[in-house]
């Protein structure tokens, strides 16, 4: 063998290792943006999900207390409402769909069961606004509605805490 080859062959051989020293630099780098991908949806989105979802709540409460007290009509506590289950439904579809912790999948089922158990308030609060049932309307207010609404949201705020745990992580 030359001096000449042995040179030629050692550089080949040393773009060779630059050349996978490069590749697995950029395979590792592929896998991190995609973990970085994974915990904003699932955490980050996750949690705006969950944020909205517990606003919504409190649009149902402000305004049905607003009609309460006229501030709104009955027309406007209804659709206020109707766009504020509207929205839960859709954010929470959507958090639904991320890939959850095992502790925040057992929240998110306390959560759908203190939803489901909610649901006939929800439909009395519809009907008395639907109704246009004033005096009722202020009953509802003051025995039901933050104890109705309290049980959910509650769950939200938990699933909160954990999804700020996993985009911390």
């Amino acid at each position: 063998m030359t001096i000449k080859f042995k040179l030629v062959l050692s550089m080949c051989l040393l773009a060779l290792a630059l050349l996978a020293l490069g590749l697995s630099g950029f395979i590792a780098l592929q896998q991190t943006t995609n973990m970085n991908r994974i915990i904003v949806a699932d955490g980050v989105d996750g949690l705006g999900d969950l944020t909205r979802i517990n606003d919504m709540y409190s649009n149902i409460v402000r305004d049905t207390q607003s009609v309460a007290l006229g501030v709104l009509s009955t027309d406007e506590g209804l659709a206020s409402l109707k766009k504020s289950l509207a929205a839960i439904e859709i954010d929470w579809t959507a958090y639904r769909a991320t890939n959850m912790s095992d502790d925040a999948a057992k929240v998110a089922v306390i959560a759908t069961q203190r939803m489901a158990e909610a649901q006939p308030e929800i439909d009395t609060l519809e009907s008395l606004l639907a109704n246009k049932s004033l005096p009722p309307i202020g009953d509802f207010v003051k025995s039901k509605l933050g104890a109705t609404i309290e049980s959910i949201a509650s769950q939200f705020d938990e699933l909160a805490k954990l999804q700020i745990a996993v985009a911390g992580s």
